[in-house]
């Protein structure tokens, strides 16, 4: 029994210490790594109009949309969606949202989302108005 047993320990040793020399580790996917990104995105809001802006995630992760300003401290729509290329598909929406006014959400997974401002129903846009808003989201590893 001695006799196998020291040849047994020997050829573990062996494949340990080869192992632990091995590249495999370095052949091992890692997931996608992202950090913030930051968009802003700025216009005239028109009455009974609406503009929205995608933006491309990398991986899921948190989103927040900040309404950073609007003339004439108008309350105006504020939301987030999705985007299918075409439209804008509201998840989040803040129908009275001034400057300051944020939409926190999380992207599910790596894809195209979008932000929207709209005049409201009731419209309480008058006369057109400037709007900026900047969007957080995971980008690009820099």
């Amino acid at each position: 029994m001695r006799r196998l047993t020291l040849p047994l320990a020997g050829l573990l040793c062996a494949l340990g210490a080869a192992a632990c020399g091995s590249s495999l580790l370095s052949q091992i996917p890692t997931a996608p790594s992202s950090s913030p990104k930051t968009d802003t995105f700025a216009g005239q809001l028109t009455t009974n109009g609406g503009t929205s802006f995608s933006f491309t995630t990398v991986a899921s992760g948190p989103v927040k949309a900040t309404l950073t300003d609007v003339g004439g401290g108008v309350a105006i729509g504020f939301s987030l969606g999705t985007w299918d290329g075409t439209t804008c598909h509201l998840v989040m929406a803040n129908d009275a949202a001034v400057a300051g006014a944020v939409l926190s959400g999380t992207a599910s997974s790596a894809g195209t989302y979008c932000v929207r401002v709209y005049d409201p129903s009731p419209s309480t846009v008058t006369d057109a108005v400037s709007y900026s808003v900047n969007v957080e989201y995971p980008g690009p590893k820099t």
